[in-house]
């Protein structure tokens, strides 16, 4: 018996914890808290229902001839659930003795043995247990008995041996609930000869808004598994995605590779450019094989083997018919009949077991053009009629409509050969289909084969799917939960487009055709808002890029322009790199003409300079975007920002039309996209920019960047030395590789010579700690000689993606120690620039004397003391506030130095003069540079004695100068810095003069 009290203890529990389990979804097949849903009943107390079973005649199937389509090797036989048979390796057994003890069943099993017939479990790759759980979950969540699938099994009977008689031997016997005869593999359903198009992956009321859910994410099918259930696959198809098998020792019956090929195409195609598109394919594939070398034709187990590895949202496509009661199978091949298989009860107990598990199953409707609610589906068949309301499997239906374009009748009309009736849920393409194999389209080799006229029950189930699969999808993804197959089945119902009359009238039904988009918007409401439905919770886009939203359930959140400002609205924040500005552009290009002409929403944007704030920019209609065909309802706007500037952008519906999907490019055209705008960087330090949205203004040698946009930097060299450039930090940080992949060179000029280029940093000039894993960032070290000015590019390597990037800039300058000091020639105006310079840190407590401020960011010169005598040196007339030191002997040798002769800070204006009494033939140090950090450009020069006036010049009036200076007692007359004015002093100050210093 089946443990009931195992149900009732689950039943309990699960209702102790529905509380704190209500959002998610632990005991049952439950939406989250804040889901739009759904809800799905709580699971079902099913201790109080006992198995029925089928005691005998009429219920069981009487005695009859073979009917066409059944398999002359095989019958099936369904044990009691009660029951509790097995199949071991000694036979068949009963799990509660050990041994099935009735002498009736043991004299009908030893008949069957001795007559050469063999038993095999119909559901042969999926577990006994794993079979269990499925029927424990699915009771439970329906509160209902299924039936044992692990009583199902296949006898298998030799050539000689009567079918009929074996059914009724086994349907005598109580233990059995069912024996009747296995169906086999009904004819596959014959490509039309018909042309058109994809429209099924259009917008209502052409398709089934493949392209409009696209743009949400999950939209592609993403976050579904699709498992197909039949045959005559060609995998190695080059349109094809990767595909599993789930079904081992698969046989094609019909030894074809077209049929399955061409439904795999309708639905996972790949997006490629070449050949067809699947409308879901971004899905994970399966294929179930219905046909095995050893079992041969049996889809209940390929439903099972589904079932077994799916979960809740996922779907299980029965790409196959069988035969029913007005079945002849005269003329060979024909197809009057043929009914959805779940008219079999083992392939109707694994759909319900697979629904009952939240698994959508998607079933062709069969190309038998039966009237699925008539006579004959309610009489006899052992009294299962599945077909009738109150034995709904739960999966949909899918019959074959007229296409709007190209069709043999009107537009979502039954095409003649469709089963129809209440059972049947929705319609899809029954002709017409472009999709893979065949190759009555294309044809170069077996793997590009396309055809353009997949039709039947078996073109218009994929398209369905792809209905399934896009809202399940687009629900998972946004509510980490999946839509329970009834909720699923209703809203692509109850928002699909209606079935028309035609050839055939409308009350022939085969359902709507269904409209995702649709469906999805109308969970939507303003209750379950978007998350960036006010601006203050604006998504941000300073990454750059492509971004999907939807208006669908938003509310108004300003007043803005362009007829919108009563319209729903979402929003979005952008800030501009830290270091570069330019002109902010969004535009929703591929939204309303998403795919093909007029596909999506009217859009209208804005730019905004904050909450609230002022609105810097708006666009209803941008006039064309590039492949945009049709009437154009795309936007663009634009607006400058400026450096680490956050700006908020507004989507917005045009007046009232329709909220939906839609997608926006944002991208920065940097202020020095063009080489003539070029970034300062001289002196130096890090830059953060992007190369997102640039233009190429430029050339390289290296790193497949020459056509490339570019952005450009320039440095100037304030002495001669090393420059170092690189964008270590950019691809590898923090260690992964999650950056854009750079290319660095250097030009001499705007359109002039290539310096040095270098795309990856290798051994020669590595990055170092910031570039650890895969190496992509760029480095350059160019030797440059004082007041060279050059031009720092920064690209994308090949085809890699554009963005953000850091640019690390540093010199070595030749004289920023004291090491390498330049010779100041005496006399001699030379100029200088401490832009590129660091500081020594030595600290002067002469040089703190003349301000609080040491001498920073310095360089270093020397010169050799001509003469004896009271000497100068200056800055005056330099551009920014200098500071000077001299020493004894050139270098110092540390903070406080004794070899520090004099300093000043501020003589002449905020530049420097040193005055000091040297030693000939004596070499000295001068160090210079700025007050607290001061930077720029200036000109030096040493005064020797001789130039009495320090007018720079060595002339005649410096004599006079001198002279009477001297007789006035003027201490600026010693020359020999002795002490008091002596002739001496006078001898020696015409010495120098004499020898020109």
């Amino acid at each position: 018996m089946l443990e009931f009290s195992r149900a009732m203890a689950w039943s309990r529990w699960c209702a102790g914890v529905a509380g704190a389990a209500a959002s998610i979804g632990f005991c049952g097949l439950s939406a989250r808290a804040d889901g739009p849903e759904i809800r799905p009943e709580p699971l079902k107390d099913i201790s109080h229902i006992r198995w029925q079973g089928c005691p005998g005649y009429p219920c069981k199937e009487a005695k009859s001839p073979p009917q066409a389509g059944m398999r002359k090797d095989a019958i099936i036989v369904k044990f009691n659930a009660d029951a509790k048979v097995r199949l071991r390796a000694e036979g068949l057994v009963d799990l509660g003795t050990g041994q099935i003890k009735d002498p009736a069943v043991q004299a009908t099993l030893t008949k069957y043995a001795a007559l050469g017939c063999r038993w095999a479990k119909m559901h042969e790759t999926v577990s006994e247990d794993k079979l269990d759980q499925m029927r424990d979950t699915a009771m439970r969540t329906l509160g209902k008995m299924l039936t044992d699938m692990n009583a199902e099994m296949f006898l298998f009977v030799p050539a000689g041996v009567d079918r009929a008689t074996a059914i009724d031997d086994f349907n005598a016997l109580s233990i059995v609930e069912m024996a009747e005869e296995a169906p086999d593999a009904a004819p596959l359903p014959a490509a039309g000869d018909y042309r058109g198009n994809q429209g099924y992956l259009k917008t209502a009321s052409e398709g089934m808004g493949s392209y409009s859910m696209r743009l949400l994410a999950g939209g592609t099918g993403s976050a579904v598994r699709i498992a197909d259930c039949e045959y005559s696959w060609n995998t190695a198809h080059i349109d094809l995605p990767a595909v599993t098998s789930l079904v081992a020792n698969a046989s094609d019956p019909f030894a074809d590779n077209n049929h399955g090929t061409a439904v795999l195409g309708e639905m996972g195609s790949r997006r490629d450019g070449v050949g067809t598109e699947g409308g879901a394919y971004g899905a994970t594939f399966y294929v179930a094989a219905a046909n095995t070398t050893t079992l041969g034709y049996n889809l209940a187990n390929a439903i099972t083997a589904s079932a077994a590895v799916m979960s809740g949202g996922d779907i299980i496509l029965i790409e196959q018919q069988t035969t029913g009661p007005n079945y002849t199978g005269v003329p060979a091949g024909t197809q009057f009949g043929l009914v959805p298989s779940e008219w079999q009860q083992s392939v109707y107990n694994a759909i319900v077991a697979a629904i009952g598990n939240g698994i959508y199953v998607v079933s062709a409707a069969g190309n038998g053009s039966q009237d699925l609610d008539s006579a004959p589906y309610g009489v006899g068949h052992g009294g299962f009629y599945p077909f009738q309301a109150a034995n709904d499997s739960g999966d949909i239906i899918v019959g074959a409509g007229c296409p709007p374009v190209g069709g043999s009748s009107t537009d979502r009309s039954r095409l003649g050969f469709s089963c129809y009736g209440s059972t049947v849920d929705l319609q899809g393409y029954g002709e017409g289909v472009y999709t893979t194999g065949y190759g009555d389209l294309y044809n170069a080799t077996v793997n590009e084969r396309y055809t353009a006229g997949f039709s039947g029950t078996s073109s218009a189930s994929p398209t369905v799917v792809n209905a399934v699969a896009m809202f399940s999808s687009v629900y998972e993804t946004r509510y980490a939960t999946f839509p329970s197959p009834g909720y699923g089945r209703n809203q692509l119902r109850n928002f699909g487009t209606a079935q028309q009359g035609g050839a055939n009238p409308a009350s022939q039904n085969i359902g709507p055709r269904p409209n995702a988009l649709s469906a999805w918007n109308g969970i939507l409401t303003p209750g379950f808002p978007p998350a960036n439905n006010i601006c203050s919770s604006a998504i941000d886009t300073s990454s750059h890029g492509t971004f999907i939203g939807y208006t669908c359930g938003a509310s108004n959140d300003a007043a803005g322009g362009c007829s919108s400002s009563a319209s729903p609205d979402v929003w979005y924040t952008y800030t501009a790199p830290v270091s570069v500005g330019g002109t902010l552009v969004v535009t929703s290009c591929g939204t309303h003409d998403y795919g093909f002409t007029d596909q999506g929403i009217d859009t209208v944007m804005s730019i905004w300079s904050a909450c609230g704030g002022t609105e810097l920019s708006c666009n209803d209609d941008i006039g064309s975007c590039a492949g945009a065909l049709g009437t154009f309802r795309d936007s663009s706007v634009s607006a400058p920002v400026a450096a680490g500037q956050q700006v908020l952008i507004r989507v917005a519906n045009f007046g009232a039309s329709v909220s939906g999907p839609f997608q926006i490019a944002v991208q920065l055209v940097p202020s020095n996209d063009a080489c003539a705008s070029a970034i300062d960087v001289s002196l130096g330090g890090t830059f953060f920019a992007t190369t997102a949205g640039s233009t190429n203004d430029g050339t390289a040698s290296c790193g497949s960047s020459a056509t490339n946009g570019d952005v450009w930097f320039t440095y100037t060299a304030c002495d001669s030395g090393t420059l170092h450039v690189d964008t270590c930090g950019t691809h590898d940080a923090p260690g992964l590789n999650l950056g854009m992949d750079t290319v660095l060179s250097i030009l001499s000029a705007c359109g002039g010579t290539q310096l040095a280029c270098n795309d990856d940093a290798l051994a020669g000039l590595p990055c170092g700690a910031s570039d650890t894993s895969t190496l992509r960032d760029s480095k350059i070290d160019l030797a440059m000689t004082a007041g060279q000015i050059v031009k720092l590019r920064v690209a994308k390597f090949g085809t890699s993606v554009d963005g953000n990037f850091r640019l690390n800039v540093s010199f070595n300058a030749a004289h920023d120690t004291c090491g390498t000091a330049q010779l100041l020639a005496v006399q001699t105006p030379t100029p200088f620039s401490n832009t590129c310079m660091t500081s020594d840190g030595f600290t002067e407590n002469a040089c703190l004397a003349f301000g609080s401020a040491d001498i920073t960011n310095d360089m270093w010169f020397y010169f050799f003391a001509p003469s004896t005598g009271p000497m100068r040196i200056q800055t005056c007339g330099s551009l920014f506030d200098t500071k000077v030191g001299i020493y004894d002997n050139v270098c110092p040798s540390g903070n406080n130095s004794a070899s520090i002769i004099a300093c000043n800070d501020d003589a002449c204006g905020v530049q420097s003069i040193v005055n000091f009494q040297a030693i000939a033939g004596h070499d000295y140090g001068v160090r210079v540079g700025g007050y607290a950090g001061a930077r720029g450009t200036g000109t030096i020069i040493v005064l020797c004695p001789a130039d009495f006036n320090r007018d720079g010049i060595i002339n005649v009036q410096d004599i006079f100068d001198f002279l009477a200076a001297w007789f006035a007692g003027n201490p600026a007359a010693d020359t020999n810095g002795v002490g008091g004015n002596t002739v001496q002093d006078i001898f020696d100050f015409l010495a120098v003069w004499f020898a020109g210093c």
